[in-house]
């Protein structure tokens, strides 16, 4: 389902309420233009004037396989909206993320942070924030894909040809596709997060998202995905090319 607004030539949305619930629009992707209503209907039939990804056609033929256990899972992805990489930050200290009364990240743009402006465990817990937002429906899963994930993160042999401009992607047992919401880097001294469920990441290295190289082992990178609760995961991938199966298949609840 999609809602349409028709909106003035050259106009940009900046928010969207529901329910009396602000939901920022600032970050989200240029929104698409067409060349004339024939253009416009035939995105309608092809589903691409929609803001969601298509059921996925992902070749799982060269994915590793993972256990889904999710009382057993590994370091390489967990379920829960608590940072990870043993970082808390300091309310007052944001560099552009926003948080909820609960300060609990809910966006804002990409925010670097040096090493001092981390918070630390004697901080006031009025003032520290250490989880990502989530939904009565939804659950935070956080996928590691730096060189420490050898199994299937970004320098592993099974992502060694992957497209780097395709999006990284959770895909449920019917197809489904949830892209990444965010992530969390560590790397040079610095920590930098991105989240933002208006503006997914669109590829591998959108919002400045570093590359990962052998010959910085220092560096860790986390995505972070946001996915409806009930479903079940079978697999991680970048674009059509799966990386990793779950074995069984990884439930949400």
């Amino acid at each position: 389902m999609v809602f349409e607004f028709v909106s003035p030539n050259g106009s940009k949305p900046i928010a969207l309420y529901v329910k009396g619930v602000r939901y920022d629009l600032s970050n989200m992707q240029p929104m698409a233009t067409y060349s004339s209503t024939l253009a416009r209907d035939t995105a309608i039939h092809d589903l691409s004037i929609a803001p969601i990804d298509k059921q996925a056609n992902v070749d799982w033929s060269g994915a590793v396989t993972v256990k889904g256990d999710p009382s057993n899972l590994g370091s390489n992805i967990r379920v829960g909206p608590a940072f990870q990489l043993g970082v808390m930050f300091q309310k007052d200290i944001l560099q552009g993320l926003e948080v909820d009364e609960s300060n609990a990240v809910t966006g804002g743009s990409l925010a670097k942070f040096d090493k001092g402006m981390l918070s630390g465990f004697g901080t006031d817990r009025k003032l520290q924030v250490s989880k990502f937002a989530v939904t009565d429906d939804t659950a935070i899963v956080q996928v590691t894909v730096d060189g420490s994930n050898k199994d299937f993160g970004f320098l592993s042999r099974v992502a060694g040809n992957i497209d780097r401009s395709k999006k990284p992607l959770l895909v449920d047992a019917t197809g489904q596709q949830f892209s990444a919401i965010g992530y969390m880097y560590q790397g040079g001294g610095q920590t930098w997060v991105y989240f933002s469920p208006q503006a997914p990441l669109q590829s591998t290295t959108d919002r400045e998202m570093p590359v990962m190289t052998i010959s910085q082992p220092d560096q860790k990178l986390i995505l972070i995905f946001r996915v409806s609760k009930g479903v079940k995961l079978k697999g991680f991938a970048v674009g059509d090319k799966g990386l990793a199966t779950f074995k069984p298949e990884l439930p949400i609840n």
